[in-house]
């Protein structure tokens, strides 16, 4: 994982032992670290998942090798992982919407993941791994906030 969320995953996990011992500042620290998550899956997923630099997303270079499924295929698993962290964050915070939030971002990554699995087990390209690793960490963390409370 990048340090981008390296840095911001061990903040939510602080966050949520904050949440979960009833300290202040928990819900604060949970709203600080999922947000940029969101918006950096929903906004630069495609640039991400492609080991695109952020300085060179505006360039043709970069995105020469790449075919536009793929970039469409990051698209929307950026799209699904942002879902899941807004449901996470409102599933945390006790807010509503959240269960329609989690589930939207299921029905999206549940389709990404299938057509994931099936490009990797005939690839084993790091794309596809790198895609099912975070399918995995945040998805599996939205299951189980998503059932548990």
């Amino acid at each position: 994982m990048k340090r981008f969320e390296k840095i911001f995953g061990i903040v939510f996990l602080i966050a949520l032992v904050f949440k979960l011992l009833t300290w202040p500042g928990g819900g604060i620290l949970a709203t600080i670290s999922l947000t940029p998550l969101m918006f950096f899956y929903n906004f630069f997923a495609f640039a991400f998942f492609n080991n695109i630099r952020l300085k060179n997303i505006f360039t043709g270079k970069s995105y020469q090798g790449i075919s536009v499924l793929r970039i469409i295929g990051s698209i929307v698993s950026g799209w699904g992982l942002a879902a899941l962290c807004v449901g996470i964050l409102f599933k945390i915070m006790h807010w509503p919407g959240a269960n329609s939030m989690l589930l939207s971002g299921f029905i999206t990554i549940i389709v990404v993941l299938a057509i994931v699995l099936i490009k990797f087990f005939r690839s084993k390209n790091d794309f596809y791994k790198m895609v099912l690793l975070r399918i995995a960490i945040i998805g599996g963390f939205g299951l189980l906030l998503f059932f548990a409370i």
